[in-house]
């Protein structure tokens, strides 16, 4: 039996750390990561206590990353989308995380 033509098992494939952009703004925390040849099968994320864990499976490679998230977000409304080999996660600032403007008023 020849073993070079044989996919590896998931757990000796490369372990690579995505390259990622992250950008916010008042409403959001949005982070795109490049994962090529990941499918939403070998995919997790996962928010614990204020980290967020990435972990991807493509057929030549796994991709692992961890992110501190240094707001509270809305659970609720977190959203991820992959779409031709980058990952788009969108973390939504909680309510109380987001800036308030101050009415002033004249004495």
């Amino acid at each position: 039996m020849n073993t070079d033509t044989q996919t590896p098992s998931p757990d000796r494939l490369p372990l690579r750390e995505p390259a990622v952009d992250i950008w916010s703004d008042d409403d959001r925390v949005l982070l795109v990561a490049e994962v090529p040849g990941a499918t939403t099968e070998g995919l997790s994320l996962r928010l614990e206590n204020r980290v967020l864990h990435l972990d991807a499976r493509s057929p030549t490679h796994r991709y692992r990353r961890a992110f501190s998230v240094g707001m509270a977000v809305e659970k609720d409304a977190l959203t991820a989308e992959l779409r031709h080999g980058l990952l788009t996660v969108s973390l939504p600032r909680a309510a109380h995380e987001k800036p308030r403007q101050i009415p002033v008023v004249e004495a």
